[in-house]
Formats: structure tokens, sequence, C-alpha cells
């Protein structure tokens, strides 16, 4: 698609986005990556949108992860009396377990 109509990655992402948001707005059905596909499909297929989700929420763990170990608990070992960083640490966490939840 990116090479056919001579878009950037970042032209499709925020096309597919704004097309996501137009479609919700409609009420039609979902606009979801098949992996099965291998391409994006509209569908209102309860197992193509589960699996969607699966998908969806798995990759936000993975992010939610990298962001805990990477960046959140050095800086909370750097700044263990921050009350922001505090907070943001138990945010955090809770949206970690509850992605846990769901994937």
């Amino acid at each position: 698609m990116l090479v056919a109509c001579e878009l950037t990655r970042s032209q499709a992402r925020d096309g597919l986005a704004m097309l996501r948001d137009q479609i919700a707005q409609q009420g039609w059905p979902s606009l979801v990556y098949s992996r099965r596909d291998k391409w994006y499909i509209v569908t209102a297929d309860p197992d193509e949108l589960e699996s969607y989700e699966v998908m969806w929420v798995r990759a936000r763990l993975t992010q939610v992860r990298r962001f805990i170990n990477g960046t959140l608990i050095p800086h909370t070992k750097l700044a263990p009396d921050d009350k922001r960083v505090r907070f943001i640490n138990t945010q955090i966490t809770a949206v970690e377990a509850t992605l846990d939840l769901i994937a």
C-alpha cells in the first residue's frame, strides 16, 4: 500500500487513525488488522474482533512493561521520596495488572 500510494509510514498510520475515527463516529463495523489475512479489514465478526483486541492488549502490555523496567524503576531508585514518581509507579503498575488480566 505504501509504495502504490507513495505514502510514508506515518502518513499511512495517520490515515488509518482518521479512518478509524470516522468509522466509529458513523457506527460502522470496526477496522482491524487481521493477522490471518495480513491486512486491515472492516468486520463485525466477534472472532476477528477478539483476536485483534488480544493482539492490541498484548502489544500495550509489552510497552508498559518496557516502560516500567527501562524508565520507571530506574527513576524510582534515583528519587525514592518523590511523590510524583511514586504516584506514576502506582498508576502504571495498576495499568499493567489490568492489561495482564485481559491479555
